[in-house]
């Protein structure tokens, strides 16, 4: 309330709602005094209240009698002030709030003119300041390291308290000692480490808070291994000692890495008072965040029959950005061929729904699972992060299914992921199916013509008049005698990054595998070249629309960015070909 009292953003009702809420819970601590952890024991093992109760009852009356200036909370303020002095040295943090209420007291008292509580409060506040600046152990002899644990959010909040006194003051010894450990905190020191997380080249990478790590399981060092986000300002706990080599840059190591409220809120104080200093803003931090991949999809196939198939899908959601409770669909691709049809899809166990089979040409069709936002996967923990579906594809009548690698059978990329409205979440979905028939060197069959296809004889018309030639200049001898223009080469996008991802041995003995490219840079619209080592056919591509393909030559033109994949076979080697002789040409 007094903060939308004195810099406004708030209408009078509801200032005057907070300054009530405010006194009614003062009215119940006043009732029912004790310390919050008898009442919830759970906390005690946690947060326990080692100082007891009266160190927050003063802090709430002081600040009531600042807001609504009734004498009564400026009475019961100094009353509790009374009962339990300030010992120097915890400054102000979550259980003790002694040297808060100490500066809270120095202001009513100046504002009465209370001249005793005054001296008081100011002979507290000095033995603090003192006693941070000359006992308390120091890291290089800078920043103060009162408690192992958390050592560097006991040092920013008595900066930020150094701060607040020596504006009340105008002492430079305490504005010069605040301002060295906060310059120390942010990386000025010989270590050339920022212990704020994303501030600076050289800071914490592997902060103790989940969200920041991204966890899709139940254990803090892995899965991932690596720290997916970075919890930009984040103060971390510091060095258990007065040596840069007592700090540990490990997730699991709560007291030097732990991250938490009051760590940053002594921090944020001490910035705030030091932004009136420095009132130009570092351009473009933080930055912005690059989203990673969303799933893990792993894809088991068995073949029971020549007639009968099982797919087994293991869907699990890592993402973190944020991660989301909500249903999917995953689409498998199979391969066909045109004599297939009427293929039956059925559940053989897992959970999720699974469709009727749909073809979508004569070489490929897709059959969709479903789960529900609470059959869905969610990365909270190891048993909640994925779910499991089988399949089973069945031929009637005695057919046989043919020997292809279904698109979708590598999982990955392969096998995309929608939303339940039908909004592409992860993977690409194969664009072009099967290669195009190879032209022979002569047609098997003469074409004959028909009656629509006869020609007709010329309509007549009067031949235009010729114009006279206009008079010009004659050309300049180009020095190329062949043109005087020479075309413009192609825009290179490159180069193109290609990678295997797996590789098989077909039944008729030819090698099947998929890849996947990527050319830096690249756009949609523009086109990818290269010929192949050795002869290969092309089976189905992803983010790609197919131009000329043959044995020997691949292009296809980019759909979505720079990345495409493919499916192919060849025979006669025993390692998937590589492109080579690659051009990538602007749309």
């Amino acid at each position: 309330s007094i903060v939308f009292d004195r810099f406004g953003g708030a209408s009078k009702a509801y200032i005057s709602d907070l300054r009530t809420k405010s006194a009614e819970l003062y009215n119940f601590g006043t009732t029912y005094q004790g310390n919050y952890s008898r009442a919830v024991p759970l906390v005690a093992n946690f947060y326990n209240s080692f100082s007891g109760f009266i160190d927050e009852m003063g802090w709430s009356a002081a600040w009531l009698y600042l807001a609504t200036k009734n004498n009564r909370y400026r009475d019961d303020a100094i009353m509790y002030y009374g009962k339990k002095p300030p010992s120097p040295g915890w400054v102000l943090n979550w259980d003790d709030k002694s040297y808060g209420l100490s500066f809270l007291i120095y202001d009513i008292a100046k504002q009465t003119k209370n001249q005793a509580l005054l001296t008081r409060a100011q002979q507290n506040i000095n033995a603090d300041r003192q006693f941070w600046m000359s006992q308390v152990p120091k890291l290089d002899g800078i920043v103060g390291i009162l408690d192992k644990w958390g050592s560097l959010r006991y040092a920013a909040t008595s900066s930020f308290l150094s701060f607040l006194w020596s504006k009340r003051t105008g002492s430079v010894e305490n504005f010069n000692f605040a301002k060295k450990q906060i310059d120390y905190i942010l990386g000025d020191n010989p270590h050339r480490f920022s212990f704020v997380v994303g501030y600076g080249s050289n800071s914490p990478k592997n902060p103790h808070h989940r969200g920041a790590h991204g966890p899709y399981g139940d254990t803090m060092m892995d899965n991932p291994k690596q720290t997916r986000h970075v919890l930009y300002g984040a103060l971390v706990g510091g060095p258990t000692g007065t040596s840069f080599s007592t700090y540990s840059d490990r997730r699991d190591n709560y007291i030097t890495n732990e991250v938490a409220l009051d760590y940053n809120a002594g921090l944020t104080g001490a910035l705030a008072f030091l932004a009136q200093f420095y009132k130009s803003p570092r351009a473009k931090f933080p930055r912005i965040e690059r989203i990673g991949d969303s799933f893990i999809i792993k894809v088991t196939t068995s073949t029971i029959s020549l007639a009968d198939r099982k797919v087994k899908i293991m869907l699990r959601q890592i993402s973190g950005w944020p991660a989301q409770r909500m249903g999917f669909v995953a689409r498998y691709y199979v391969a066909l061929n045109k004599d297939l049809t009427n293929i039956q899809i059925r559940k053989a166990g897992g959970s999720g729904s699974v469709s009727s089979f749909k073809r979508t040409s004569s070489h490929l069709g897709y059959f969709e699972v479903t789960w529900t936002a609470s059959e869905a996967p969610f990365p909270a923990t190891m048993s909640t992060n994925y779910a499991e579906v089988e399949v089973a594809m069945n031929l009637p009548n005695g057919a046989h299914w043919p020997r292809l690698r279904d698109p979708s059978s590598t999982g990955g990329t392969h096998l995309p992921i929608f939303s339940m409205s039908g909004q592409r979440l992860f993977g690409m979905t194969p664009t072009g199916v099967g290669s195009p028939p190879r032209p022979s060197a002569k047609p098997s069959v003469r074409p004959r013509p028909t009656a629509s296809s006869k020609p007709k004889p010329p309509r007549r018309s009067t031949p235009p008049k010729p114009k006279p030639p206009r008079r010009s200049p004659p050309p300049k001898p180009s020095k190329n005698p062949k043109s005087s223009r020479s075309p413009k080469p192609p825009t290179q996008r490159g180069p193109l990054q290609f990678i295997v991802a797996s590789h098989w041995l077909n039944g008729d003995g030819t090698l099947g595998f998929t890849a996947s490219g990527r050319v830096p840079g690249a756009r949609p619209g523009d086109v990818v070249s290269f010929q192949w080592s050795s002869p290969t056919e092309i089976i189905n591509v992803w983010n790609c629309e197919e131009g000329r393909i043959t044995l020997q030559t691949f292009t296809c033109k980019l759909l979505h960015g720079p990345d495409f994949g493919l499916q192919a076979s060849t025979k006669g080697v025993s390692r998937p070909p590589s492109p080579k002789a690659v051009k990538v040409q602007t749309g």
